[in-house]
């Protein structure tokens, strides 16, 4: 019975620490600060080669990159490209110049050119697989790497769509766009005895005598465009025509793509229309701003834009009372109902005022509208000694005085995080030219580089993460930033 009770106990012990080291693990992931995770990749060297320029993709998780070197060589200073994906080099038949075209946002797919030969020819090298043709254009994957789509120029003199590897011929004229998901596509050409229409997934529309402004839903399921006949302009969405106005334009599908905007304009003045109902109308109107599902939209507008009337602040088409001549940097959230701008010196986010500065940029709010961060600039007489700084909710931030260039504000997706990058760091006062750039995390300042490249937001595990790509003397690193609540 006494044995019995001390492997029980023994057993209770180990379950003890076990527990006890999952807590304490726990415990360090979700409270402690920030953990860093630095990776550093291997660039291969080439001493019989002069690098005179460089350009670096990087995969949406960090972990792959393709570095493009332009320089010539030592021996004859012949001028060359050498590719380097994940470290191994890329070079193919003797000296053709290399060229870098896309690498698929999950780093396993990789298209490029050799360049054109003596005959105009380009080899084409997509996924290791070789093709000659005159050239290629508006390539590109979808977002989850699943697609591609892109216009060749045959060495026949015909021209084609590429979608997935099915190839179909386009006229000699046209003007394409694809679908962020690269499964959708619509273009304009020019009809045999005049005028245009447009073809949507291989269906062809009417015939106008100009067409232009030709836009995608997000998710590529609708279409617009505007035409002009008969001397007046209209809207065609999905195939049906608009009312006409004397112009159209400025044309923008919600992120949701069940509602479109744009102004319209009838004899000397402006209006908005959401879905073929128009607005009151102005002599001026701004952009229009839209949240994702078209709750919310806002605009600029004014009665005498060319004398002293102010400017008004136009919300879900209802004119705000605010006490400001000049508003700008007009900006919505993308989910919720929440706004900011500047009225002369002072920002609003929402019916807040937040503050006058001397100047204002970059103002941005966090995905759900609830927070807001811009950059703003203080006292100096000239750049040289003028204060810079991020405002965060109303709070000035770290400030930074001199030549320095703040830019790249983001909200992470929760709006518990935000970051920003600093260009024009120095090593030291004497040595002005050696400047560095460096990530501000939560108003933590992160160690500063020569470059630094693909600087976003992740989600974690229930937490959220910060995934950049610097280079500091000539290495290339990926640095992972697991953030504390």
């Amino acid at each position: 019975m006494q044995k019995i009770k001390l492997t029980i106990k023994k057993k209770t012990l180990i379950l003890t620490a076990l527990a006890t080291f999952l807590a304490i693990g726990l415990f360090a992931y979700f409270f402690n600060s920030s953990i860093t995770i630095e990776t550093l990749f291997i660039v291969p060297s080439d001493d019989s080669y002069t690098v005179l320029s460089t350009t670096t993709q990087f995969s949406k998780d960090g972990k792959h990159f393709v570095h493009d070197m332009h320089g010539k060589r030592l021996e004859d200073s012949a001028r060359s490209h050498r590719i380097i994906w994940d470290g191994e080099e890329r070079r193919y038949e003797g000296d053709a110049e290399l060229a870098l075209i896309s690498m698929s946002s999950n780093g396993k797919s990789l298209i490029y050119s050799e360049g054109e030969d003596e005959n105009g020819e380009s080899k084409i090298i997509f996924d290791d697989k070789k093709f000659n043709v005159r050239s290629i254009r508006d390539f590109g994957f979808s977002p989850n790497s699943d697609h591609y789509s892109y216009v060749v120029f045959d060495i026949d003199g015909k021209t084609s769509m590429v979608m997935d590897e099915k190839k179909t011929p386009l006229p000699d004229v046209f003007e394409l766009i694809f679908s962020d998901d690269r499964a959708h596509y619509a273009y304009i050409y020019s009809v045999k005895g005049g005028g245009e229409r447009v073809i949507y997934n291989g269906v062809e529309g009417d015939v106008y005598d100009d067409i232009d402004n030709l836009l995608l839903s997000r998710d590529g399921k609708h279409f617009a465009y505007t035409a002009k006949i008969h001397g007046k302009g209209m809207l065609v969405r999905d195939g049906v025509e608009g009312a006409p106005f004397d112009e159209v334009a400025g044309a923008t599908f919600t992120a949701d793509g069940n509602h479109i905007f744009y102004i319209a304009k009838a004899g000397s003045r402006f209006g908005v229309v959401k879905d073929e109902e128009m607005e009151g109308t102005f002599p001026f109107i701004g952009m229009i701003s839209v949240n994702h599902d078209g709750s919310l939209y806002a605009y600029i507008a004014n009665n005498d834009p060319f004398g002293t009337d102010k400017d008004i602040l136009i919300i879900n088409g209802e004119m705000m009372k605010t006490r400001y001549h000049n508003i700008s940097f007009l900006t919505v959230s993308l989910k919720g109902k929440h706004y900011a701008y500047q009225g002369d010196q002072m920002v609003v986010h929402d019916n807040t005022e937040l503050g006058e500065f001397n100047e204002v940029s970059d103002i941005t709010l966090s995905n759900d509208g609830k927070h807001i961060a811009f950059q703003a600039v203080q006292d100096g007489q000239d750049d040289s000694d003028a204060t810079h700084f991020v405002v965060r909710d109303g709070k000035i931030g770290r400030t930074y005085r001199g030549q320095l260039y703040i830019s790249d504000i983001q909200w992470s997706d929760s709006g518990r995080h935000l970051m920003y990058m600093v260009q024009g760091f120095t090593l030291t006062e004497s040595d002005a030219d050696e400047q560095k750039e460096g990530l501000v995390i939560d108003g933590v300042e992160h160690p500063h580089y020569d470059i630094i490249r693909n600087a976003h937001f992740e989600e974690a595990f229930l937490k959220e993460r910060v995934i950049y790509n610097p280079e500091n003397d000539e290495k290339i690193l990926r640095v992972e930033n697991v953030l504390s609540f």
